[in-house]
């Protein structure tokens, strides 16, 4: 190792103080008293570049996150604006792509398609009789004002008799029970008519 790499060595390892005399806060000037002129005059002309470039990417991603703080408040306001406007008779999906600082974010809404006491009896969305009777709201209730007035009435009460059933077995079954024999019902009438 040459007399130069053996000082930058010893500057780096934390032992500048004691072997060499040089106070902490004085490295930097130490280091840079040992540059020539054009040295000196291009570090600073590449710290003047890096600078600015690092000011750029704040401000870069300062008006990315105002972006898509925009885009995240318009997707908000729409989405309402849909659901209150349709009230609950109506299925929305809502998906929006925003900008952020650290790259892009989507968000997605959705309303309108819970059923909220079969969900809980038969303990799945998923489940054929829940599917069944979200698709008998959608394809015929949807229709008719009466029907419309149903759903609202199950919007405002579903989710208090849902969570009323939710940790009671004998309801629960009861409820599965009643949908079951409704869906039966539902099935015949609409094959005949």
């Amino acid at each position: 190792m040459d007399e130069k790499s053996k000082e930058i060595s010893k500057h780096s390892t934390g032992n500048i103080s004691r072997s060499s005399g040089i106070q902490p806060g004085r490295i930097l000037d130490a280091a840079l008293s040992d540059l020539s002129d054009k040295q000196r005059s291009e570090l600073f002309a590449k710290a003047q570049e890096e600078a600015l470039r690092l000011e750029i990417q704040a401000k870069e991603a300062e008006l990315n996150y105002i972006a898509g703080r925009k885009d995240v408040d318009n997707h908000i306001d729409s989405f309402n604006s849909l659901t209150r406007n349709s009230g609950n008779t109506e299925k929305h999906r809502m998906k929006t792509t925003a900008k952020t600082a650290t790259g892009n974010t989507t968000i997605e809404s959705s309303s309108g398609s819970l059923c909220f006491v079969a969900t809980t009896a038969f303990g799945d969305k998923n489940n054929q009789n829940v599917i069944f009777l979200r698709n008998y709201r959608d394809l015929v209730l949807k229709k008719t004002h009466s029907g419309r007035k149903f759903i609202n009435w199950y919007y405002r009460n579903g989710p208090k008799i849902a969570n009323f059933i939710e940790n009671k077995i004998v309801l629960r079954t009861i409820s599965r029970i009643i949908l079951k024999l409704m869906v039966r019902i539902l099935r015949v009438w609409h094959a005949i008519y």
